[in-house]
């Protein structure tokens, strides 16, 4: 159900506040799961949490980048995404013994990214963004930022007529 509400939320309040409430409810969640006895809703509240950073990451992941490079940044975000988790593995497994054991070492990492949330703020909005802006031949830099200006204004995005296909 946590794809169905922050799905939604994305498209209502945006994708990087989506993201930033995903990774705080996240270090809670976690927080909680290694410090209640009801295993079953903490770590309900952790899937919920993780699905609402997976919409913001994936959404964004999307929406920033013009076609002819999306699936490369796609890529580039995926492989990020799994050298940190094996960093946070390392890290659990060196630090363990050192802090009080495996909970107290995945905790401190839980709170990492909830700390470091806000910098999703930077990120340029996706929410209302018109993808097609990005594949039109002439668009330059100043464009894109009229598009996206009026796009948080609620304004539609320049349309023109359909891209020319020229082969490889």
């Amino acid at each position: 159900s946590g794809w169905f509400v922050f799905g939604r939320l994305a498209d209502v309040i945006g994708r990087r506040w989506v993201g930033v409430a995903g990774l705080i409810a996240g270090a809670a969640a976690v927080l909680a799961y290694y410090r209640t006895s009801w295993l079953l809703a903490a770590f309900a509240g952790v899937v919920f949490a993780e699905s609402g950073v997976a919409v913001a990451i994936n959404a964004l992941g999307t929406e920033l980048f013009p076609t002819a490079v999306r699936a490369t940044a796609k890529s580039w975000i995926t492989g990020a995404g799994i050298v940190g988790a094996m960093i946070g593995l390392a890290f659990v497994g060196a630090a363990s013994e050192r802090v009080g054991g495996v909970a107290v070492a995945i905790c401190a990492l839980a709170v990492v990214p909830a700390l470091l949330s806000p910098l999703l703020l930077l990120l340029p909005e996706g929410k209302g963004m018109n993808l097609e802006r990005w594949d039109l031949p002439g668009r330059g830099a100043e464009q894109r930022a009229q598009d996206r200006a009026g796009a948080r204004r609620g304004v539609p995005a320049l349309r023109v007529g359909r891209p020319e296909i020229r082969p490889v």
